[in-house]
């Protein structure tokens, strides 16, 4: 269910990194790699870059057909394979539910995210999450690790003034939301949605990765913040998966 597979070799007397980052297209399985390395700010900015290249496929996304080809998993941890209507669920887009076939002349099914882990379209995956007393949803994984990530964007009734104008105009308005489940002793708890503000940033965020000290230093220190949350996770996620 993960899409970018990360190793990382960490030379402690140096403090030298070296990672690897494996993509898999689906349906065709093409495998790519991206290699970064060197000091833990020349990882992180290498990330930076990567990501933002793949943010950029991510808007071909929004094009495709009404069904594209992708895959569900189902409760017992199956994954079943055919086709999603994405015109009833665009991709970051929040929603209850999403429609299925095996085939293009297959039935559809209409699977709510109580009913479903969750399901992937190419590069994108997402799993069924509760938040607090709503109904489960399907959420974007940005990252799953210690600290995994999770995206959402919806809809939302309010106002927008126009500083210019000095209006404002009442509307539905695209609302994005991040959320972080860290790692708490031996369970993992959903917490969010967290400030979109650097200034909030390292106060919200900190106390999670705080046993990975250097980079601690260079969020208090205002070197990165909320634009490279992902970033600081995977790098977060793969130290703690080699120390």
């Amino acid at each position: 269910m993960k899409n970018l597979l990360l190793s990382l070799l960490f030379c402690i007397p140096t403090l030298s990194l070296y990672a690897q980052v494996e993509i898999y297209d689906y349906p065709n399985k093409i495998q790519r790699k991206v290699e970064v390395s060197d000091s833990l700010d020349k990882l992180l900015n290498d990330l930076i870059d990567y990501n933002e290249s793949l943010a950029t496929r991510g808007l071909a996304f929004s094009m495709h057909e009404e069904w594209s080809f992708g895959e569900i998993y189902n409760l017992e941890g199956d994954t079943i394979r055919g086709e999603i209507n994405i015109n009833k669920y665009q991709g970051g887009q929040a929603s209850m539910v999403i429609y299925f076939r095996e085939k293009s002349e297959s039935k559809k099914k209409r699977y709510r995210a109580d009913k479903l882990k969750g399901f992937g379209i190419n590069d994108f995956h997402y799993v069924s999450k509760k938040f607090s007393n709503l109904p489960p949803s399907y959420i974007e994984i940005l990252e799953e690790g210690r600290v995994s990530l999770y995206f959402t964007k919806y809809r939302q009734y309010s106002e927008r003034y126009d500083p210019v104008k000095q209006i404002s105009y009442p509307g539905l308005y695209p609302v994005y939301e991040f959320y972080l489940e860290p790692l708490q002793g031996e369970k993992k708890e959903l917490l969010g949605p967290i400030p979109v503000s650097n200034k909030k940033f390292p106060d919200v965020f900190v106390p999670y990765i705080k046993d990975y000290p250097e980079l601690v230093a260079k969020i208090k220190d205002g070197k990165y913040g909320f634009p490279h949350i992902q970033e600081i996770i995977q790098v977060y996620n793969m130290y703690k998966d080699n120390n």
